[in-house]
């Protein structure tokens, strides 16, 4: 009734698009965290699908952030820190349920391996932010190479063209494989995939892997389908991916064009009936 009150004295004319915002400042709720756990380990140095290993940083690192759905949201905020800097490590919006924030070849030095934090607040269609979540803490482990070294230092060469001293040669279109002295691209800006309506009925959730070309600007192109999902989200995830953004890959120091393959996530959490 309060609300009503203060709306009403707007006039009439405000009446209805201020009750929808005060609609949705009352019942957004915070959202409940999922993943990582509280005080969870993020393991560095892991194998991933388009990661190639790294003489100084490994394979990289990757955390996938997950939270419950709220009603009313249509995207979601997920803000990352490390204490004691009151700066954004990381601060997305995404229409998703998750976020994967993957860093090849990259990994976090020993002295900051404690202190992070996140959260997530929901975002209605319009008007002001929901509440933020609780705020979860988590810890990196220590980035060692196989050998046991830590990863600011760098390796020595493991690779057959690398001890032999021979260069990596481009295929007929210009185009690297990854090794040797050719290194791998690091995503820069990713996109979050959309769903179907089809994929949201059928709750289906999976990963669809990608195989594309990285040019010497970081821009995608090439990108083909080698492990569907089906029910529209393959299509969504050529979409997204040919709106990421690559650091490109290097060879003797210069950015070239290499293959690559991308693994793209679609999580949902859906209600037992």
């Amino acid at each position: 009734m309060r609300l009503r009150r203060i709306c009403s004295a707007l006039g009439l004319v405000f009446l209805a698009q201020c009750l929808t915002w005060g609609q949705h400042a009352e019942t957004l709720q915070a959202p409940k965290l999922i993943a990582p756990s509280e005080h969870a380990s993020i393991p560095q140095n892991v194998e991933s699908t388009l990661c190639s290993k790294s003489s100084v940083g490994g394979f990289g690192y990757s955390i996938e952030f997950a939270w419950s759905p709220v009603a009313g949201a249509t995207r979601y905020e997920l803000f990352v820190q490390h204490n004691p800097s009151s700066a954004p490590a990381l601060d997305r919006v995404t229409q998703q349920l998750s976020y994967e924030h993957q860093q090849c070849g990259a990994f976090v030095i020993d002295a900051n391996l404690t202190q992070w934090e996140w959260r997530v607040r929901p975002l209605p269609e319009s008007g002001e932010p929901g509440p933020w979540s609780e705020t979860r803490h988590f810890d990196f482990a220590p980035c060692r190479l196989l050998d046991g070294t830590p990863c600011s230092a760098p390796a020595e060469p493991t690779s057959t063209a690398a001890k032999n001293g021979t260069r990596a040669q481009p295929d007929s279109d210009g185009v690297y494989r990854i090794g040797g002295d050719v290194s791998a691209p690091a995503i820069a800006e990713k996109v979050e995939p959309d769903y179907t309506e089809e994929a949201r009925s059928a709750c289906s959730s999976g990963s669809v892997l990608l195989s594309l070309v990285i040019d010497a600007r970081g821009i995608p192109r090439d990108i083909r389908v080698i492990r569907p999902l089906g029910l529209g989200l393959d299509e969504k995830a050529v979409e997204a991916v040919s709106k990421w953004r690559f650091r490109p890959g290097l060879k003797s120091g210069q950015p070239v064009a290499v293959q690559a393959r991308v693994e793209v996530n679609f999580r949902i959490l859906c209600k037992k009936i």
